[in-house]
């Protein structure tokens, strides 16, 4: 609401009036002559006229506006439209109040005249309101890009237009109505709320009109036709393999990708490994598919998974061209034995987690004979063989102490520790030879004797 204030000077009831104009810091003032007796006061009122600030109206909301008058000294002003017209719904009051429920969109301007009983002339201010439409507005579509939905992908009340100068009440009543168009194959258009449910099946694009209709109480308006673009593409190409992955020696292994494209787009998606990236051995990567797969043949002692990338790249039927890299991991596992504690009681510390004892330290005692039985082995499984033996340390080269023996068949190690006793950190390997299903893999353990 625009309001100019104006200041009139009115003269006391029966006298003529004449009046001059002149501008006063951009008020209007008007002077009017006053001439005995009339009035409740014998005397001119020089009397200012406005309205407050009002929030903006919408369409079926309250509007009002309280006047800001001074100078009537206690008398009653009257208003009146002398020129114009108001909003449908909006009515003046003769106090000069304004208020209702705008029933209908536009631009209305109107001069308000106020004048007060026993008083000659009177004073007007110039009203302006503006009720703007009820608007669509796309949420993610412009005039010149479509909204995106991604093909094979649930949809579930997916927003398409936002209600500009519009506030909810409850009891509103909203219609959608589809004019122009249709929905991507797979949508639906739900009048209830403007929104699409259902999952696009093919690539391409749609255009489709829609307008909104209003009804609160007995009133109801309807807004413009809203054009959207909607185009049903590819969402963002991204590769994964889920549920992956460890991989044992000599156990079948297999992984299979899942990436964000679907079968609607009929797209041909091929995977390489990125560069300077290694499997474990026995395992390969399937380009086509993308299934990484075999039976791992060998073991590198590591407490560290395996990382190495895979990169996908799609082609669509219209030429175009996605990739992604990912990077991924194979936790290879070897078969191990737990070694619990010593004969004398002496406890096994491992280099990682007692879960994966790929390493452990012992203590000794100088001049004693000690033994250590395996008790679990780790990645066994039913039907294997083992067998044992003392190397070198896989992490220090040298030949192993010679006071360290092992049962070739049971695992029993046995340190006939010397009389002066031993340097601390001292090293040895425990080669374990699994035959699994006919075939034979070796691995070694670290051993650390403190």
């Amino acid at each position: 609401m625009r309001i100019d204030p104006r200041r009139a000077r009115l003269a006391a009831s029966g006298c003529a009036a004449t009046a001059a104009r002149a501008a006063v810091v951009g008020i209007a003032v008007a002077l009017l002559s006053a001439c005995g007796g009339g009035g409740s006061g014998g005397h001119d009122l020089s009397v200012s006229f406005s309205y407050g600030a009002s929030t903006s109206p919408q369409v079926f909301g309250s509007a009002g506006a309280q006047p800001i008058i001074a100078g009537l000294e206690g008398n009653a002003p009257h208003c009146s439209v002398q020129s114009g017209t108001l909003p449908p719904g909006i009515t003046l009051e003769t106090d000069c109040t304004l208020g209702g429920v705008v029933t209908r969109a536009g631009d209305y301007s109107a001069v308000i005249q106020l004048t007060a009983n026993n008083y000659s002339g009177s004073v007007t201010t110039p009203l302006i309101l503006d009720v703007p439409d009820i608007v669509l507005t796309p949420v993610a579509a412009t005039a010149t890009t479509p909204q995106a939905i991604p093909v094979g992908t649930p949809q579930s009340g997916l927003s398409l237009f936002a209600v500009a100068n519009y506030t909810p009440v409850a009891g509103d009543v909203l219609l959608y109505t589809l004019d122009s168009g249709a929905p991507p194959a797979g949508l639906a258009f739900d009048a209830a709320s403007g929104t699409l449910n259902g999952t696009a099946t093919t690539l391409g694009t749609a255009q489709i009109g829609v307008h909104l209709t209003l009804t609160r109480g007995n009133l109801s308006t309807t807004t413009a036709d809203a054009e959207l673009g909607l185009s049903v593409d590819e969402p963002a190409l991204t590769l994964s393999y889920p549920n992956c992955c460890t991989a044992s020696v000599g156990v079948p292994f297999s992984a299979s990708p899942a990436t964000s494209f679907a079968a609607a787009s009929n797209a041909t998606i091929s995977y390489a490994l990125g560069v300077d990236a290694q499997l474990p051995p026995g395992l390969a990567l399937d380009p086509a598919t993308g299934v990484i797969s075999g039976v791992p043949t060998d073991y590198i002692p590591s407490v560290t998974p395996n990382v190495f990338t895979v990169v996908a790249t799609a082609v669509l039927p219209t030429g175009s061209e996605s990739a992604t890299t990912m990077y991924t991991q194979i936790q290879e596992r070897g078969v191990y034995p737990f070694y619990p504690v010593s004969s004398l009681g002496d406890a096994t510390t491992y280099g990682s987690t007692p879960s994966y004892p790929e390493a452990l330290s012992v203590l000794t005692r100088a001049g004693s004979t000690e033994t250590w039985a395996p008790g679990t082995i780790y990645g066994g499984l039913p039907g294997d063989t083992y067998g044992f033996a003392i190397v070198a340390s896989p992490f220090l080269p040298g030949a192993p102490p010679s006071w360290v023996s092992v049962d070739p068949v049971s695992g029993v190690v046995t340190a006939s520790v010397p009389s002066v006793g031993i340097p601390a950190g001292t090293r040895f390997g425990l080669e374990i030879t699994l035959v699994r299903n006919g075939v034979a893999y070796t691995q070694t353990q670290a051993w650390v004797f403190n």
